[in-house]
């Protein structure tokens, strides 16, 4: 009897135990974008364009905390010089479908006030793109 008494209150005492230590966690994302996306190449009606070595050092950084960061780069069209067209950090969001205007469904807040709704396609867990208006960028894993 006295181990059932035992049994019961330490049963109790564990589903009773708060988690709760007024210290600030982060939710963290188990999202299948989470990880750092290198640019293959861009596709415009079907035609990969841009897919020069200067291109493919674009990446994104999807981290599981949110937060964000992105470079892009790229050259006059002609193997001229590589420079970088636009970098930022920030966190990022899933949008709900409910507030997708046309199927964008994350959303990019830049530290300096900027955001960007994108829709981002997933080929397979390794292969996505990004659908810009005429331009879809493609992205690898790798990390």
């Amino acid at each position: 009897m006295k181990k059932l008494v035992f049994v019961v209150l330490a049963l109790g005492l564990m589903f009773n135990c708060s988690n709760n230590d007024d210290s600030e966690e982060v939710a963290l994302s188990e999202d299948q974008i989470v990880g750092r996306w290198n640019l293959t190449h861009q596709e415009s009606f079907g035609i990969t364009i841009n897919d020069t070595p200067c291109h493919q050092q674009s990446y994104i950084i999807w981290n599981a905390d949110f937060t964000s960061e992105r470079k892009t780069y790229a050259n006059n069209g002609q193997g001229g010089p590589c420079f970088i067209t636009g970098e930022g950090e920030g966190s990022w969001e899933l949008i709900p479908d409910s507030e997708s205007a046309s199927g964008e469904n994350y959303r990019f807040m830049g530290n300096n006030g900027t955001s960007i709704d994108e829709k981002i396609v997933f080929v397979d867990n390794n292969t996505m793109y990004i659908e810009y208006n005429l331009i879809d960028f493609y992205y690898v894993r790798t990390q």
